[in-house]
């Protein structure tokens, strides 16, 4: 399994901008870095979502942290990436809840409820990724949080007590190792069997916003660009980006 160089920061603005400011420091140096790299800090001055959405942290009380990736691989099997991190998250917070599910294309969900969200960032040359950051939020600790933030939770709300944010980001790098080891094997069948199979909603009915209109339908996969696959009422097949489907409660 691959060896982790750990990294902290006590304050930043956010993990994934750390970590490529640091990654950029070191580029004179080929063998500075191990095969995977991790920072976390205990709290972030703008911490980031997809798109414009933020992610909101007390300090000292949450997962703040980003995976620092180079290996090679096509543009166009980026979505795979994404699939075995959000297994990894998955995985950790398995150990202490049940009904754990990822949520398309970036959330982590447990009772209807947000616990995690994932940021990543490639660099692409060539049609290929370069290298690649992986940003995650996790609530633990903490259970107040601003009427801004949609359906948020955290595993002191459904634990009811306190955990060891370093305890936890420990198992969290153990998963995402075990993970990237099958994603380096390139057994991609089983990184994506394993995501449809704790997918949130997957073969479900369930109302969804589709180009502003409102629609019955259910989750049927990923296609191999990473979009959601849905089917309405009518056997209509519906493909979604991101950004172009919103899921109605």
């Amino acid at each position: 399994m691959r060896d982790t160089q750990i990294l902290f920061v006590d304050k930043t603005l956010s993990t994934n901008s750390e970590i490529r400011r640091y990654v950029d420091s070191k580029q004179l140096d080929i063998n500075w870095i191990d095969d995977i790299l991790l920072l976390y800090t205990d709290y972030q001055i703008g911490g980031r979502g997809l798109g414009h959405n933020s992610w909101e942290s007390e300090l000292g009380k949450n997962i703040l942290l980003s995976f620092y990736l180079k290996n090679e691989i096509l543009a166009a099997n980026q979505f795979v990436i994404n699939q075995f991190f959000a297994l990894s998250v998955s995985k950790m917070l398995s150990q202490y809840l049940e009904k754990v599910q990822i949520k398309w294309p970036n959330d982590i969900y447990v009772e209807d409820k947000k616990i995690a969200g994932i940021l990543i960032e490639h660099t692409i040359r060539n049609q290929s990724i370069f290298d690649t950051i992986l940003g995650v939020g996790i609530n633990i600790n903490q259970t107040q949080f601003s009427e801004s933030i949609p359906r948020p939770t955290s595993l002191k709300i459904l634990k009811g007590k306190e955990y060891d944010v370093k305890t936890l980001i420990q198992l969290l790098n153990y998963c995402f190792r075990e993970y990237y080891e099958i994603f380096l094997q390139k057994d991609y069948e089983r990184i994506n069997k394993e995501y449809l199979g704790q997918m949130y909603r997957f073969g479900i009915w369930s109302n969804y916003s589709i180009g502003g209109i409102e629609v019955k339908a259910r989750i049927t996969g990923i296609d191999k660009f990473g979009r959601l696959c849905l089917e309405d009422c009518h056997q209509k097949q519906i493909f979604c980006g991101f950004k172009e489907v919103e899921f109605l409660f």
